[in-house]
């Protein structure tokens, strides 16, 4: 599932993304403004959190909060990947029992209203199985840390700003995961409930047909 970006975009503070976009939270500051001309502490808007009169162990406690609920949208990250794979991998050996099954009972016997209502009901099933496979895909999804690199430029700047920096770069990315979450969530949830509707459509469309 997760997938770290093969170049870290910086701006002061020390700030990335695992994107090609430049981050939409601003910047905290090295006070030289950073290699991407983002304007240092003292000069930002007044909007901004002025992390230089934060005491030390606030922001340390800050950062510790945002590495944890990382970690805990990972695992759940993680434990949603394999409920999908597991969805998609039951119903796909369902749409293949209930194809073999119509298709040797419509060799044996001849009946045609039981072939198309079968292979109907094993086509939706491996579309729904095909549903919740995707959410299970490789996507950009965040995790605790940053490449020391990122700090290189913040070396001169106060352990209140660094920190600060990082925890509102942890809830820029928290709130990045909260969105890849829900749209997998919803994902293999709507695969499973096609996949379930399969045996009622194809009772639907036999007693349609025979």
């Amino acid at each position: 599932m997760t997938k770290q970006s093969k170049r870290s975009k910086l701006t002061a503070g020390p700030k990335r993304t695992t994107n090609l976009r430049r981050s939409s939270i601003k910047a905290v500051a090295c006070p030289s403004g950073g290699p991407f001309g983002v304007r240092p502490m003292d000069e930002a808007n007044t909007g901004e959190i002025n992390w230089t009169d934060v005491e030390p162990e606030v922001a340390r406690q800050i950062l510790h909060q945002g590495e944890m609920f990382m970690a805990s949208q990972m695992q759940a990250g993680i434990a949603s990947d394999q409920r999908a794979m597991t969805v998609a991998s039951v119903f796909s050996a369902f749409a293949m029992a209930v194809a073999a099954g119509s298709i040797a009972y419509w060799d044996k016997v001849g009946d045609l209203p039981i072939l198309i209502a079968g292979l109907v009901a094993a086509t939706v099933m491996t579309i729904g199985s095909a549903i919740s496979l995707w959410s299970a895909r490789q996507v950009d999804f965040y995790y605790p840390g940053n490449h020391p690199s990122s700090y290189f430029e913040c070396l001169n700047s106060s352990i209140q700003t660094i920190l600060g920096g990082e925890a509102e770069n942890y809830q820029e990315r928290i709130g990045k995961n909260a969105k890849i979450l829900q749209t997998n969530g919803r994902a293999t949830t709507c695969g499973a409930a096609i996949s379930m509707s399969a045996p009622m459509l194809a009772v639907g469309l036999w007693l349609l047909i025979r």
